[in-house]
Parts: structure tokens; C-alpha cells; sequence
């Protein structure tokens, strides 16, 4: 009896292996049908294509918050050093294309909504720098006015001490 359980042992291991090997075959066949090969590649072309996509939004996005940080540098010095002093464009843009991979270097990164809304918070940006631009024009053409009613009322005191004096 021990023949003919060994034969039906040996019946069904080569039975289950004809199937484990057609399962196999097909399997492979499926994993390797080229259609599928490409469609995957296109996938994850597509996905490292959207990671850098988004590396170059966070970055320029970070480059954008630099210049509006360097802005309001610019503002408070003219403010509070000296009106005569400025950081101009190509310093800030410099800084901005410097600073903004350290930044995300270390994590320091705009929130997703930030990145999303990049071109708006843009827009904000240039609004705010137009405003502030606006405000410091008119601080100091009423400086200047006022500058000339000091001049205008001194020279008048002069003409009238002058005239007396006469």
C-alpha cells in the first residue's frame, strides 16, 4: 500500500505543479505584457514628473516669500535708518535665488495652500509693494512740501526783516 499512496502523492504534486506552472506562466505573461510595461512607465514618469513639478512651484514659491521678506526690509530701512537707502532689485532677487533652497533645505517650506495659490499670493505681493511704494512717494512729497512752506516762510521773514531794516 505504501506504493500506491506513493504514487498518488507523486500524482498529485506533479497534478498541482502542471497548475502551480500554468498559474505561473500566466502570471509572468500579464507582468511582462509590454502594453502594461509601457503603461507603467508612463505612470511613473508622470509621477516624477509631478514631483519635480512640485519641488520647482515649492521652490519658486519660497523664492517669492524671500522677496516679499526682502521687501519689507527695504521698507523699514528706508523708514527707520535712511530714505536714501534702498535694496535694489537684483541684491533682493539674489538673495531670494540664494536663500530659497536653503529654506527648503531645512524644511522650512510654504504651506500646501501657499504653493497651490502661488500665482495670487503673486498678485498680493506686487499689490502690497505697489501700495507701499505709493505711501513712501507720498510721505515724501509732503515732505517736500512741507520742506518748501519752511524755505517760502523763511524767505518771506527775511524780505520783511529786510524791508524794516530799510
Amino acid at each position: 500500500m505504501t506504493t500506491s499512496q506513493d504514487q498518488e502523492q507523486q500524482l498529485e504534486l506533479e497534478t498541482r505543479s502542471a497548475e502551480e506552472t500554468t498559474a505561473f506562466l500566466d502570471e509572468i505573461e500579464t507582468e511582462f505584457d509590454p502594453e502594461v510595461a509601457l503603461e507603467k512607465e508612463q505612470q511613473d514618469k508622470a509621477q516624477k514628473q509631478n514631483e519635480i513639478d512640485a519641488k520647482q512651484m515649492a521652490l519658486e514659491a519660497t523664492q517669492e516669500g524671500v522677496l516679499v521678506g526682502m521687501g519689507i526690509v527695504d521698507t523699514m530701512v528706508k523708514e527707520f535708518v535712511d530714505p536714501r537707502m534702498e535694496i535694489d532689485e537684483s541684491n533682493a532677487i539674489a538673495i531670494s535665488q540664494a536663500a530659497a533652497p536653503v529654506i527648503l533645505k531645512y524644511n522650512v517650506s510654504p504651506p500646501p495652500w501657499a504653493v497651490k495659490y502661488k500665482e495670487e499670493i503673486a498678485l498680493g505681493v506686487a499689490v502690497l509693494g505697489l501700495s507701499a511704494s505709493l505711501f513712501m512717494q507720498h510721505r515724501q512729497l509732503k515732505k517736500h512740501d512741507l520742506e518748501a512752506k519752511r524755505a517760502e516762510l523763511e524767505r518771506a521773514q527775511q524780505e520783511q526783516s529786510e524791508s524794516t531794516q530799510h
